[in-house]
């Protein structure tokens, strides 16, 4: 039988993830009667000389013949996620005038990612380094920032823009 094999082009991410489209294209090879012919399939679908995936997890068939008829199969899962997370952020606070707030104030956040995952979720506060989030702040009177960044387990990063938060 021929040597089967799959040529794969994308960024690859991390966790067996990849973080673009990925181009898969099959290889064979047969040293005795030559190669006839490498073929793949994506997702059960119509055997192609190559095929682009996009979000997803992706079962992919191969398959090679020589030119004295053996054929070789041969099958693998590619993950994509070319999407960052999402983040919400909520902020609960008694809203004053000129955009300062006259009570404590509390934010919230929550993140999501529909492909991968979230493998993790973090804030920075007032201009300190990130750490895990894990609750909702409270901030008392002052001028404040917060911001948020989710990381999703392809290593696709999404990070909000610094809020400020002005408390009397």
């Amino acid at each position: 039988a021929p040597n089967i094999g799959l040529n794969l082009n994308g960024s690859i991410g991390q966790n067996g993830w990849y973080r673009s489209p990925v181009t898969i294209t099959p290889t064979g090879s047969d040293s005795i009667s030559g190669l006839a012919g490498a073929f793949v399939s994506a997702n059960s679908g119509a055997w192609q000389t190559s095929a682009t995936l996009n979000d997803g997890i992706h079962n992919i068939a191969i398959t090679a013949s020589d030119n004295a008829g053996n054929i070789l199969h041969s099958s693998t899962t590619i993950s994509v996620d070319t999407t960052t997370p999402s983040i919400n952020v909520n902020t609960n606070g008694k809203a004053g005038k000129s955009n300062w707030f006259v009570s404590s104030t509390t934010v919230s956040a929550s993140a999501s990612d529909s492909m991968s995952g979230v493998a993790s979720f973090e804030f920075s506060a007032d201009g300190n380094s990130f750490q895990a989030y894990s609750s909702p702040i409270t901030f008392s009177a002052g001028r404040h920032t917060i911001q948020f960044r989710a990381v999703d387990k392809a290593g696709n990063i999404t990070e909000t823009p610094i809020q400020t938060l002005n408390i009397d």
